[in-house]
Parts: structure tokens; sequence; C-alpha cells
């Protein structure tokens, strides 16, 4: 493969006839990548040592900034755990990319090597069409190499089917690809990896209905959808596929088998690797069946108590939906050196990911969903055992391995036939006891607080902390210092059963939940946290929906790129509205598009046209004040590639009366005696286009002194000077433009509250005496005057009411009839000035 390299250690595998091993101890750490991820081993580091903490750091070869890795781990056992030294991996990488890594220990020991993660477009030397259909055995003997596949696929016909054999296809070769094939029917295993297969590619094949059947009516144990026991097998990759839906059945808990004595299930698998070489990579794939197909485990193999198992080493699993597995629905148990698990969407198993036990490490387990656990459909949703999230066990010897457990996500679903919830009974630790774990910003949510959220813990050696949890908290020297006691509330409740038909799940915290933003900084796993501190659980607020199977985060390539969509505005409308949703989509390559609507959360509603760019539904009737919906469209070219969008739509009740009666329809007083046209709201304000709250609230059902200045009988004071429509207060003062809102609010706090004068004028000479008047009065000549003034007025604005009431008892009753009937005489825009009041009064 063009970009792969794999180095690996002499003293871990001897592979002298493989080119692709890389031998010899050095002063130097090592690398392994694969996609996304890189595993560092550093064993000849000058005071190495528990003591000597090592740490890591990394970037794209020519930039200039180091980013931070998460701290390696210093295995000092050596013997059958190999030799003593430093592991880790850097993860969440770019494909076909040079690092440069940067190891260093506390003593001051430095060393820079580089790596290159692997490419996503494999070299061809020939492609082999297969016919339509055929139902023959296809066996491959003919290697390519790493300059170039060879890729068997379909025709121009579109299709290759291939039904029946021992195995549908048997591969004894290195640089394969099998590509889009529909596989049924195989006896044994659908594709089998025979001994000197390694570099195989199996991607976007449809495998369904093999297997055999024993005498007990039950599957036999492991036949696969894809199957190896190579020893020297290595680098499969194994992605967006569909396996589903094997020949026969798999036995649950509670269903005895005779033909191999045991309760514990036996059955067919989706994938299932014993004792291969690892650095495998097994990525988006959608494993399923019905209840009456079940498997075993969905991605398994042999063997569980040693130093190799599955998948061993150096390998990645990730962005896989896998369901309907009686046992587990990863187990990845063996060695687990440099192991990675993130993504996943796991539900109806009984164990989500299974890790007993772990005997080298380290292994890594983040920003996995786990839904639905059962063990049996015998006894009735309320009378079955509920399994865990993770399963460990220290069985000496074979134990002891570091574990990490970062982000991930526990369910309780919750269905018709159950009266409580149905997901895990156990968080960490199902099965056995754990040794050497450290969980950081997990939602540990089991299935009441009697049950643990962690259990089993032996020994000093865990270290549990900033978790979500609900359950108890079993072991020894178990601590969750930082932890939050409680269960989270999710912004929208997920819709389960939507995630395989869909590809994508919502699963981030509401910005109220226990949770939010209360998570730790894990370097190089949370890096691009939203808040002010990581959300604890799979789900970051702020980021696009989790993509799950066969659709997930597809990219574009050289012959092809994915289609563009854009879903527009989220949408707030009123129940029983229809409404249109809408998406633009368009592709480069002027290829037709296929458009498909899904709902994802929310009070389920009839979507009309689904597959249309402009569907419609009818929005339901809200229960309480709103409804969140949340669709997806999912846009496809003409040769697969698609890309997915989500838009929200809040529905709410029918707008109340309250609401629209803010504005009467009949017209007020002020606005019915003057001749001029109905002002609109800048020109009868000149502030904002709609008063605030604390100024709508001042206005009673009869019309204010402010409102009705040219027509009441009983003018105010401040009314009796003009007629103009309610002034701002920045028009009492000046005529410059009004102020911006942060001068209103500190020079009058109380003007939403208090009605402003129409102008100084009429207010002036009743509180103060006539030479300070007539310094004041603002006349027509002087309305360009500097803003300044205004700072010297506005104060004494803010105690017009009582100040005029005061003027008016101590001028003697100087307000006499003949004034009122002249202020009534006066026109709405007549200007009074000052000096002519004063002459009246």
């Amino acid at each position: 493969m063009m970009g792969i390299s794999w180095q690996i250690k002499k003293r871990a595998l001897v592979l002298p006839f493989l080119l692709f091993f890389a031998f010899g101890a050095s002063a130097q750490p090592e690398a392994i990548a694969t996609f996304e991820s890189i595993g560092v081993y550093w064993s000849d580091a000058v005071d190495a040592g528990s003591e000597n903490e090592g740490t890591i750091q990394y970037r794209p070869l020519g930039d200039s900034d180091w980013n931070d890795g998460f701290a390696l781990w210093y295995d000092e056992r050596g013997g059958d755990f190999g030799e003593a030294e430093y592991r880790g991996s850097l993860v969440n990488l770019t494909p076909n990319t040079e690092y440069e890594i940067k190891v260093t220990l506390e003593s001051g020991t430095s060393e820079i090597i580089t790596a290159i993660t692997w490419s996503e477009e494999f070299p061809v030397a020939s492609i082999v069409e297969l016919p339509e259909s055929s139902d023959t055995q296809l066996t491959i003997k003919d290697s390519g190499s790493e300059g170039g596949y060879l890729v068997y696929t379909y025709g121009e016909s579109g299709t290759a089917e291939i039904t029946g054999g021992t195995y549908n296809i048997k591969i004894d070769a290195s640089y394969i690809i099998i590509r889009g094939l529909t596989l049924t029917g195989a006896e044994k295993h659908a594709i089998y990896l025979d001994v000197n297969a390694h570099h195989v590619i199996i991607e976007d094949n449809d495998i369904s209905q093999w297997g055999r059947v024993l005498d007990d009516g039950f599957a036999k144990n492991f036949d696969s959808g894809v199957f190896s026991k190579a020893t020297l097998g290595a680098q499969f990759i194994i992605q967006r596929n569909k396996i589903h839906h094997p020949n026969y059945d798999s036995n649950n808990w509670e269903e005895y088998r005779v033909a191999t004595d045991t309760y514990h299930p036996e059955g067919a698998q989706a994938i299932s690797f014993e004792n291969t070489a690892g650095n495998h990579v097994i990525r988006y794939n959608e494993i399923y069946s019905d209840e009456d197909h079940y498997f075993n485990d969905g991605i398994g193999g042999l063997e569980n108590y040693s130093y190799n198992g599955s998948p061993n080493r150096d390998s990645d699993i990730y962005g896989n939906y896998i369901s309907h597995c009686w046992d587990d629905g990863i187990e990845a148990e063996g060695a687990n050196r440099n192991v990675r698990i993130w993504g996943n969407y796991i539900t109806k198993t009984f164990v989500g990911i299974a890790t007993a036990g772990t005997s080298i490490g380290p292994l890594y387990i983040w920003r996995n969903i786990y839904g639905i656990s059962q063990e049996s459909d015998l006894s009735g949703w309320d009378s079955t055992r509920r399994g865990g999230f993770i399963k460990t066990q220290n069985k000496e010897s074979y134990t002891g391995g570091k574990m990490f457990v970062f982000h991930n996500t526990i369910l309780q679903p919750t269905i018709e036939e159950a009266s409580e919830t149905v997901g895990p009974y156990t968080g960490l630790g199902w099965g056995g006891n754990m040794d050497n774990v450290m969980s950081r910003n997990n939602i540990l949510t089991v299935q009441n607080s009697e049950t643990p959220s962690i259990n089993g813990q032996v020994g000093d050696n865990g270290d549990y902390d900033y978790d979500l949890y609900n359950g108890r908290i079993d072991g020894e020297e178990t601590s969750q210092e930082n932890g939050i006691k409680g269960s989270p509330t999710y912004y929208a409740v997920p819709d389960y059963s939507k995630v395989l038909t869909t590809g994508v799940g919502i699963f981030v915290l509401g910005k109220e939940s226990l949770g939010y933003d209360s998570g730790v900084k894990i370097a190089n796993f949370n890096d691009n946290f939203q808040g002010d501190a990581p959300d604890i659980g799979a789900h970051e607020v702020g980021t696009a929906p989790m993509e799950f199977g066969v659709n997930a985060y597809e990219v574009s390539s050289s012959i092809n790129s994915a289609p563009e969509a854009s879903v527009g505005e989220d949408k707030v409308i009123v129940q029983g509205e229809e409404v249109e949703l809408q998406v633009a989509a368009s592709d480069e390559e002027d290829s037709e598009v296929s458009i498909s609507w899904d709902q994802l959360t929310g009070k389920s509603v009839e979507i009309f046209n689904a597959e249309s760019d402009t569907p419609t539904f009818i929005a339901p009737e809200v229960d309480e004040n709103s409804e969140l919906l949340i669709f997806s469209v999912r846009v496809s070219d003409s040769e697969g590639l698609s890309v997915s969008e989500s838009i929200e739509v809040t529905v709410t009740a029918e707008t109340t009366d309250s609401e629209s009666d803010t504005i009467d329809p009949e017209p007020t007083d002020s606005e019915s005696d003057t001749t001029d046209p109905e002002p609109t709201d800048s020109e009868s304000d000149n502030t904002d286009p709609e008063p605030t709250d604390s100024e709508s609230d001042t206005t009673d059902p009869e019309p204010t002194d402010s409102e009705s200045g040219t027509t009441d009988p009983e003018p105010t004071d401040s009314e009796s000077g003009t007629t103009d429509p309610e002034p701002t207060d920045s028009e009492s003062d000046t005529t410059d433009p009004v102020p911006a809102d942060s001068e209103v609010i500190e020079e009058k706090p109380e003007a939403p509250t208090v009605a402003a004068p129409a102008s100084p004028g009429p207010v002036v000479p009743e509180t103060e005496d006539e030479d300070t008047v007539e310094e004041e009065t603002i006349e027509e000549e002087a309305v360009e005057e500097e803003a300044v003034e205004e700072e010297e007025v506005t104060p004494e604005a803010t105690v017009i009411p009582e100040q005029a009431t005061t003027s008016s008892e101590s001028a003697g009753g100087s307000f006499n009839v003949v004034t009122l009937l002249f202020l009534l005489m006066l026109t709405s825009r007549l200007f009074i000035s000052q000096r002519v009041f004063k002459k009246l009064v």
C-alpha cells in the first residue's frame, strides 16, 4: 500500500521474510501508523522507568507549533509482556500526512522521529471484473504488490453476486481489494483470509446468509462474515460493509446448548480474527440482524486470555453500527497493545465492549455510545438481566495492561414493553475485577442508583475521576473526587430507532445539564472542545451530529467528490402549520443526486415527499411550551458518495392574547387628534422601533398625559409646551441625533418609566429664576449647539413630574382659564419659544 509503512520490533513478531517489517533495536522510538492514529514505542531510552515520565508532542511536518499528545505509559513488567518500554498512541490524525513526533522524558532525554499515516487512496495494478452472478467460490492466490493492488469488483452491469460455496471468497494472497460485491449463502465463512493473506482491503460489500447449524438448532460458533486465523495476517482493512443476517441464530444466556454443553452464547459473528499479527482497521461497517438471527459477538475473535488475541495490536475499530449480539458488540481481548476503539454505536447486545483480559496494553476506548443491553428474549424485558458497558477480568498472568476510558456515553433507552429503562446494569467492570484502568469524562448512567457505575476495582492502580454517574462506586481505592453524582439531560431525546436508517445521532447535553462544560482537558483527545471546559460524554455541544455506518464521514477522492448540501437556518413555527423544509444540493461532477429526509428527534411527524428537495410536514400539537424536532437529509451522488446535514425546527403553541395585544388596533387619542399621518415608531420615539417591556407597562388603557397633549382637557405641564407626539429624551434637550443606548441609560436610568417632557422650555422657568431660564433657554437658532449642553439639562429632566407639581402650587394659580384655552388652540406642529410662554404666564 503506497504511503503505508509498518514498523515493528523484532522482539514482538519475528517475520524476516516480510518486507514491511522494520527490524533492529535502536535508541530512537518506533512508530506504527494507521489512517488516523500512530502507535509509539520506546524501549531503549536512557534512564527509562515508571518514575521518569515520558511526554509526547507532534506536528505535521513543516508546521512550527507542537501539539501535546497524551502522556506515554511505561510498562516495566517485561518477560511475557514484552520488553519494558514506553508505549502510547497519537489519535485524531489526518490520513496521508507525515508527522514529526517528539518524545521527551522528565529527566531531559528527548528524541524526534517521523511517521506517515496511511493514505486512503490505494494504488491499483489491475482490475478483475466479476460476472453479474456466480454460484462458484472465488479463490484468489495471485498477489498484488505495495505498488499496486489487484481489485476484484463488479463489471459494467454495476453488480456482482456470489452465492454458495464453502466460502464465497477464499483469499490466500496479499495486496488484494474486494470491492462492491454481494455475498450470500456461504456454507462456513463468507470471506476467508487464509494463512498467506495480508494487506487485504474489504470494502463496500453486502454480506449475508452464511454459516452452519448444529444438531441443537443453533449456529456453529465463529462462522463469520469475515474470518482469519492467519498468524502472519496484518493490515486487514474492513470498511463500509453491511454484514447482516447470518443463516442461523445464536443461543442467548438462558438457552442451554446441548451440542456444546454451555449457556454461554455461541454462534455466527460478523468479523472474527484469531491471533493474527494485528495492525488492522475495522471502520464504518453496519452489523445488524433481526430477532431470529442474533450474532454471538459482532466483532471478536480469539484468544481472550493471551499475549496476542484479537485484534492484537496497533489496530483501530471506529465508526461502526453494531447490534443484535447475545454476547459482546466488540470483543477486544488479548494483548490490546495500542488498540484504539472509538466512535461506535452499540445497542441490543449483552455487553458493549469486552476487554477481558488486557494483558499488555495500552487500550484506548473513547467517544462510544451504548444503548440497549439484554441477555435474553425469553423472560420478558422486566425479568431479563442486563449486562454492562465494559467487561473486564483480571485473570492471573493475563492482566495489568493499561486501559484508558474517555468520553463515552451510556444511554438508558425506554421501550413500550418495559416498565424500566433497558440500558446496562453496570458501567465499567462487568464480569470481573478491573486492573489498571483510568476513566475520565464518561457518562456512566446505569439502570438505577443501586446498580454499579464502577464495579470491582482491585488494588490501588485504578484512577477514576470527572465522570457523571448515577450508580454505586464499588471497589478498593476507587475515587471520583471531581466526579458528579446524577443523571444527564440531553439537548434532544435521541431516537434510537433512527440511528441505523439515518446513520447519524445527536447525543449532546443540554446547557443546563449536569456534565455540561464539566470535564477535564485530555491532550489529543478533546483539544477542540467548545465551551469553558470539555463536556462530559461522547458528544461535545456545538459539534456536528455523530455518524455511524457505511456512509459515515465520507470524504472526496481524486476521482469523485461528495455532493454538497445546505439546509438553511433553523426554524421556529406554530403548531398545526404546514412546514416546508429545503435543501440546496449540488455535485461538482454534475452527477444526479438522490435526496432522503428523515426525522431524528422529537414528536414523530409524517414527512411528505421525503425524497425531494422541498418536503413538507404538519407541525404537531405542543403539550408544553415548545417541542424541538430535528430532521436530517442525506444527499448522495450516482457513485454512492453522500453528505448529510441536519436542521432544527422548534414548534411553539399559538400566539397568546397578551402577545397579540401589545399593539392596540384602535388608534390612541394622540393618534386620532392630530392631522398628521399616523407616525411610525421611528417618528414617534426616535429610539427603538418597539417599546421595551418597561415602556409598554406604563401605558394604561386610558391614554397617558404625554399621549393626549393636543386634545385632552387637562394636559400636563410637560405637554402644554408642544403638540409633538411623545418626544424622546434626546429631543427634549437637543436636536442632535439620538445618543447611544449606553448614554441614555447612564444619564436617565428612570427614562422607561417616566414620561419625558416635550421640551425644556415650559419646565425650566417654573423651577428656576428668570435669569437662569434666559441663560438655559433653547431657541430655534441654537438647535445646532454642541451636545455638551445636553449633559447639563438632562439630569433635571429625571425629576420633572415632582418639580412640575410643586411649581404649579407655588405660582399661586398662574395656570388660569385663559392659559388653558390658549393651549387648546395650539396645533400639533406649533413651536412656542420659551420667551413667548414667559409673557403669557
